[in-house]
């Protein structure tokens, strides 16, 4: 499926429904998990595997277009 988040968009901590593979295909998003920041661009793969605990958070200042991959 193909998400999209506007311009200063984002969520607060929480752990993924299940493990997703998610490719950046427009905008920047920064992503927090267990302590770690990235910024993911265009073309960018992030493997979403945090189905428990506090989860990761994320933000974008420019909004984003991701394809996410259902994967469990």
């Amino acid at each position: 499926m193909v998400v999209r988040a506007p311009v200063g968009g984002g969520h607060p901590e929480q752990p993924e429904a299940g493990r997703r593979l998610v490719v950046l295909l427009s905008g920047e998003c920064e992503v927090t998990a267990s302590g770690e920041t990235v910024i993911a661009r265009p073309g960018d793969l992030l493997l979403v595997e945090d189905t428990t605990g506090t989860g990761h958070s994320s933000s974008t200042t420019t909004g984003f277009e991701a394809l996410m991959i259902v994967l469990d």
